[in-house]
């Protein structure tokens, strides 16, 4: 009965891929192999739901979220998938609705979605390896410089295999960094090890890369490794070439907020990052909808 998708998010898990798509029907899920594409799961949202989706793997899950605003006000979708079939997300406690986190030493981190805007800039976490169960808020009001919402969380490795630290990123919309280190928030040895500024965020999914995160700004690709070890006044977005950048800035349009349809994955067959862009330049110079690759 399905007569229409709007594809919301695909992810490699468990050697399949997942395909989100919001349907006339609802939200559905499918996972491909070679046989081909199967149904294999469904959400109980009914409507539209408009907003590009996020995951990520924690003890053998993937996690699955998005952010829903209705005439109902802001709610949320979240599932999880053990590689045969789906099931309630488990988590409680959560103030709006989640729309992405991270796994960092055998915890699940939750961002609050920017659509709810409460009394603080809140993040989640759960119990040590829980896939279910109350998570822990923690709010950053007094911690940020510039109160506004936390978009990305992540996990970041400096150093070699022997004397490597792991590191904790907090990134907002306008793009504030911070790295804590340490077990979890509540613990004696959490520590704030350093703060930066990049440019607005225009993805609120990193790029794994390496143990690295590269984040999508308004004006260019940040390496967070580089920016924890080089400082956000040196590092002045070393990934792009000058031509690349001047074209990227134009097609980000000042964004100062995550934008549906800017995203950036690792191709590691390739070992290529591929970047891409809802929208391109013409020969006029104007800009047009469309797609725009970066390799």
């Amino acid at each position: 009965g399905v007569t229409s998708h709007k594809i919301l998010g695909m992810w490699k898990f468990n050697d399949q891929t997942i395909i989100a798509s919001d349907t006339n029907l609802g939200l559905k899920y499918y996972t491909t192999s070679s046989g081909g594409i199967t149904l294999s799961g469904s959400s109980a949202w009914a409507g539209a739901v408009g907003q590009e989706m996020r995951a990520f793997v924690f003890q053998g899950y993937l996690l699955t979220m998005v952010s829903v605003a209705s005439a109902f006000g802001n709610s949320g979708l979240a599932d999880k998938f053990n590689g045969s079939a789906w099931s309630a997300f488990g988590y409680t406690g959560i103030l709006g609705s989640v729309n992405g986190g991270c796994t960092y030493r055998n915890r699940a981190y939750l961002v609050e979605a920017a659509l709810i805007i409460p009394s603080g800039a809140y993040y989640y976490y759960s119990g040590i390896q829980a896939v279910s169960g109350a998570l822990t808020s923690v709010n950053m009001v007094g911690v940020l410089e510039d109160f506004a919402h936390i978009v990305i969380l992540g996990a970041l490795t400096i150093g070699d295999s022997v004397n490597s630290i792991n590191l904790f990123v907090i990134i907002t919309a306008p793009g504030e960094v911070l790295f804590y280190s340490g077990a979890y928030p509540d613990s004696s040895d959490w520590k704030l090890e350093g703060r930066a500024k990049i440019s607005p965020i225009i993805c609120a999914t990193p790029i794994s890369y390496n143990g690295d995160l590269l984040v999508l700004a308004n004006d260019g690709l940040y390496s967070m490794r580089s920016l924890f070890v080089t400082g956000s006044d040196k590092i002045s977005n070393l990934t792009l070439t000058s031509p690349i950048q001047d074209m990227w800035v134009t097609l980000a349009g000042g964004a100062i907020s995550p934008s549906f349809g800017t995203m950036g994955v690792f191709w590691a067959a390739k070992s290529r990052i591929v970047i891409t862009f809802p929208s391109y330049i013409d020969e006029d110079g104007a800009t047009q909808a469309g797609n725009s690759f970066f390799v």
